[in-house]
């Protein structure tokens, strides 16, 4: 039976508005580790409960849910009219953002932590397989596999997608940045999935990166926040900042605000001298 929405706070005044409890529908209630991605007039989140809901913003009722077959960790991602949620039923999904019916479903054979990242008709995801996959979201097939030969290790982490502008009137180079348990950040080629870079931190890196302004932001457990060149992975600069992180960063208006594991909300200045 579904229930009533209840308060949301308001972002300008803080002042509640609704809140919309998975417990209220039939079959529904789980941790909620997923991340809220705003499409439209919808709010989309996966659940522990096995699915995908789609919020109405102006009240908090449910448009529709889609079930998987497994908790579904991941923030979805749009683009072209589909969300893209990964899960722990070792399956990418496409589902249709109007409609919540399923478009398609692509067993990849490893369960995925960490949510989506798409650059064009990219999709890049990590995995407990220790790999990292594209697929083509539009042909609906895996182009590449990524792993180190060497190192046995999981990604948690979740991608970002950026660009690197060719030298000298060359084609630019689209990349997947993403953290390693084999305590490395990763940069990967999206058209033929080899390593652009890799940077060595002193921990596992569970956090996503953040790409701004052809940098790369990442933090680890290690509890140091790293600024590095997208093109190249040079540090430019590092801070020790306190505990572990496993929240990603968020960037805007030459700040970045980030939480650790000892309880702090830390806000840095990326314009500042942080060295």
């Amino acid at each position: 039976m579904r229930g009533k929405p209840r308060a949301r706070a308001d972002s300008v005044t803080g002042s509640p508005r609704w809140a919309f409890d998975t417990r209220r529908e039939e079959g529904g209630g789980g941790e909620i580790v997923s991340s809220v991605t705003v499409s439209g007039d919808l709010a989309l989140f996966g659940s522990y409960d096995s699915y995908l809901y789609a919020v109405r913003r102006k009240d908090g009722t449910l448009a529709w849910r889609y079930q998987t077959q497994a908790q579904v960790r991941s923030t979805p991602a749009v683009a072209g009219g589909l969300t893209f949620v990964a899960g722990c039923d070792a399956h990418v999904r496409a589902v249709d953002v109007a409609t919540g019916k399923e478009a398609w479903a692509l067993d990849i054979g490893d369960n995925c932590p960490g949510s989506p990242g798409i650059g064009g008709d990219r999709l890049v995801v990590g995995t407990l397989g220790q790999q990292v996959l594209c697929l083509d979201w539009k042909q609906r097939k895996v182009l590449w596999r990524y792993e180190v030969p060497d190192r046995k290790f999981e990604f948690w982490s979740s991608p970002a997608i950026g660009r690197v502008p060719g030298a000298a009137g060359a084609k630019p180079v689209e990349v997947a940045v993403i953290g390693g348990r084999d305590k490395h950040v990763h940069a990967i080629r999206l058209d033929d999935g080899k390593a652009l870079w890799t940077f060595p931190t002193r921990a596992k890196v569970d956090a996503a990166p953040v790409i701004a302004r052809q940098r790369v932001i990442a933090a680890g457990h290690d509890g140091n926040i790293y600024l590095l060149e997208l093109a190249s992975g040079k540090e430019v600069w590092k801070l020790a900042a306190g505990g572990p992180f496993v929240a990603s960063p968020a960037v805007g208006e030459g700040l970045l605000v980030i939480g650790n594991d000892d309880g702090a909300v830390l806000c840095i200045d990326l314009q500042a001298d942080a060295r």
